[in-house]
């Protein structure tokens, strides 16, 4: 909080843990990566109260103190210039380490076009160039999924201990961020509203209503009800689960009878089945990103693809949702294009 420059008194209103810290030394708390601790003086071998916040809502409070972005940097550019006046550079100059290049120097980045104020900033582009020129690139439904991916996976490395999170700096996220720019050519057009009401889009949005969803809190292995569960010995030990094939046969029907009384154009199946894209990521599985391989997937991908080829070397329909129920293949073969490629094309690199 003290490198943000700010009181205890102008965090109120934002979201905090409270847990306990044993004092070794006599110390301050101070900022970490990730988080911001409320600082004070304490003795040691007593047991005090701390107070985590999350970092970035720390540096918007000082954005809309200062009353913008590039007020603040200002402002701490004339704090550093009287810091390395007195000081020299033998010292580093305290400033919130998220603001420090990987190299220690010290120093801000500016860029334009920017947030010109606090009200307009995405978190998510923080400082970065690069971030704000991959947001500029990237459908806006697609920059925000992929950053739900980073948060989730910041969100589990801080809780499990293994420090800081992984993508919680700017510049950490500009390579996973570069490479969904990339993913993002695989993916058709969105369209930009639903499609209206009809006796077709109707049933198929009721059966969507009915879908089958993952519990946030389901053991590893465990059967779910109104999914099919698959146990994967290679490369390593893993489960995956579908919709049930009685579930799949009822929504591959109202998919046909939408392409049967509306068509496979914008005003029909090429908008409908992005209804279906969306509910599939958000009850069974949608986009993950591999660290280690810096590789981005998609497991809803193939509801947004056209017709695969059935037998021979394309494994498309094989591993599709389309393979696990009796209407499946029917509906495959009243779609409009294949997939130019043995795999399936949206959602993949």
């Amino acid at each position: 909080m003290k490198r943000y420059r700010l009181k205890a008194s102008e965090l109120e209103g934002l979201t905090f843990q409270q847990t306990e810290y044993v004092v070794i030394s006599r110390s301050h708390l101070t900022t970490s990566v990730h988080e911001v601790y409320v600082s004070r003086t304490v003795v040691a071998g007593r047991i005090v109260p701390m107070y985590l916040y999350n970092e970035r809502d720390v540096e918007r409070k000082a954005w809309e103190h200062h009353g913008s972005p590039e007020a603040f940097d200002a402002y701490l550019d004339t704090l550093r210039n009287r810091y390395i006046a007195k000081h020299g550079n033998a010292l580093l100059f305290p400033q919130p380490r998220s603001y420090e290049p990987a190299e220690g120097a010290v120093y801000v980045v500016r860029f334009a076009p920017g947030p010109s104020s606090a009200t307009d900033y995405d978190p998510h582009v923080g400082r970065s160039p690069k971030l704000l020129r991959i947001k500029q690139q990237m459908p806006s439904w697609l920059w925000e999924a992929c950053n739900r991916v980073l948060d989730r996976d910041d969100d589990f490395s801080i809780g499990d201990g293994i420090g800081p999170g992984l993508y919680t700096r700017d510049r950490d996220r500009e390579g996973p961020m570069a490479t969904a720019l990339r993913l993002a050519k695989t993916y058709p057009p969105r369209p930009a509203g639903r499609l209206p009401s009809s006796p077709a889009i109707d049933s198929l949005r009721a059966i969507l209503d009915e879908a089958p969803r993952m519990p946030k809190d389901h053991g590893w292995g465990e059967d779910v009800e109104g999914m099919e569960m698959t146990h994967h010995a290679w490369p390593d030990e893993d489960y995956t689960y579908e919709w049930n094939s009685s579930y799949l046969d009822r929504l591959f029907t109202a998919l046909i009878e939408v392409i049967r009384m509306h068509g496979v154009g914008d005003d029909g199946w090429r908008s409908a089945r992005w209804e279906v894209y969306d509910k599939y990521s958000e009850c069974v599985n949608g986009l993950s990103y591999e660290r280690r391989e810096d590789r981005w997937f998609d497991s809803a991908g193939h509801w947004l693809d056209g017709q695969y080829s059935v037998g021979g070397r394309d494994i498309s329909f094989s591993i599709s949702s389309r393979s696990k129920s009796s209407v499946g293949k029917q509906y495959n073969e009243m779609l409009p294009f294949r997939t130019p490629r043995d795999v399936p094309s949206v959602g993949l690199l």
